[in-house]
């Protein structure tokens, strides 16, 4: 209201003033009392104006919109309202950013919390680690310690065990050596007594060797001095006869007790069966004179029984032939070998070697090799050897 009425007083101001002015500059020229008639009836109506356009101005003032009467906006307002609302937006966003704080704060507590949680578990787990580590070794060193003696245990044992086997295998080697003297003796004495006359009598004469030897046996047999003297084997054909009738023998060899059911005084004796079929069969070849007769297992690659004949060819024991044989092959050792590894049963082989006999001399030989079929003998093969010249 105040701004409305300074500004009706500026009006009226400046509508009177140039009157007034005027008044003053003419009033000099007014001398009569007419003029001065005049000059007040002219303020009068000057005055009527002027009220009427103070009540004019009045009214359209008042009917101006009061949205027009209002001022307008300072621009240092705005931007203080600008700034205000700014930092009202800014104080929320504070707020809205400490209330994250504290939740940030709270689960970040709650996390240091579960951290010291899961470390005191971890601290409590190595500790338990630890203790269990040192348990398993104290364990693993007492297991150790017992398998060392359980190790020297056993290797005693084994050395024990290795004696009583060797013990248990010469034991055996008696009992079969005794049986095989005993079957002798129990054969004579069951054999009827031979009679004699006086005129015959010194034209006959018995001979009875029984050797006690542990690789060689000689039952008794009777020789008659004037028989006729045997036919050495020099050739093929004979040496093919020779080496026939030898397989035929070992295949004619049973598996049988050596004991009947008729003597019960043998019925309990540990007696190895084979021992005593390869004794037979040994006692068969050595009484084949003709020439030399070797018998060779294939299953422990190696010579088992030599004939009498080698010695006296050769020079050599029975025991050298069958132990050193291939030692005393000069020529022909790979023709030896390769002909006893590839034998097939039934299939006769000859291989052409040269042996050396006890005084250095080198012996050019034959060998004519058969595998046995048939029989309990059947993984060894029979050897003949004649002279190659």
């Amino acid at each position: 209201m105040s701004k409305r009425q300074s500004l009706l007083g500026t009006v009226i101001c400046l509508y009177s003033l140039p009157l007034a002015i005027a008044i003053l500059y003419r009033l000099p020229l007014f001398s009569s009392e007419r003029n001065w008639s005049a000059l007040g009836v002219g303020l009068l109506l000057l005055s009527l104006g002027s009220l009427a356009l103070y009540s004019y101005l009045t009214r359209f003032l008042e009917e101006v919109p009061r949205k027009e009467q209002s001022p307008a906006p300072h621009p240092q307002m705005e931007h203080l309202i600008q700034t205000e609302a700014e930092l009202s937006e800014a104080t929320k966003k504070i707020e809205e950013l400490e209330e994250t704080l504290k939740g940030k704060e709270s689960e970040f507590k709650r996390l240091y919390d579960s951290k010291q949680h899961s470390d005191e578990k971890i601290s409590a787990l190595e500790h338990q680690l630890k203790e269990s580590k040192e348990q398993l070794n104290a364990e693993i060193d007492h297991q150790k310690i017992m398998l060392d003696e359980y190790a020297q245990s056993i290797k005693e044992q084994r050395e024990i065990i290795r004696k009583k086997q060797k013990q248990i295998s010469d034991f055996e080697g008696r009992v079969h050596d005794l049986s095989y003297e005993v079957k002798t003796l129990l054969q004579l004495a069951d054999a009827p007594a031979p009679s004699f006359s006086g005129q015959n009598f010194s034209g006959q004469k018995e001979a009875m060797k029984v050797s006690e030897s542990a690789q060689t046996y000689h039952i008794p047999h009777v020789e008659d001095e004037q028989s006729a003297p045997v036919r050495r084997v020099s050739t093929l054909d004979e040496a093919k006869a020779l080496l026939k009738r030898c397989v035929e023998t070992a295949q004619k060899t049973t598996h049988t007790h050596p004991f009947s059911a008729t003597s019960p005084r043998m019925r309990n004796l540990p007696i190895d069966n084979y021992a005593l079929d390869f004794r037979r069969l040994f006692d068969n070849l050595r009484s084949e004179s003709s020439g030399i007769v070797l018998l060779y297992s294939q299953r422990e690659k190696k010579l088992i029984f030599s004939n009498q004949q080698a010695q006296a060819r050769l020079g050599w024991s029975t025991e050298q032939v069958i132990q050193h044989f291939p030692e005393f092959i000069q020529e022909g050792l790979d023709d030896w070998s390769q002909g006893l590894n590839s034998l097939e049963p039934g299939k006769e082989k000859e291989i052409s070697i040269a042996l050396r006999d006890r005084s250095g001399d080198s012996n050019p030989f034959l060998a004519l090799v058969n595998s046995i079929p048939t029989g309990i003998f059947k993984n060894h093969a029979i050897i003949v050897l004649y002279p190659a010249d």
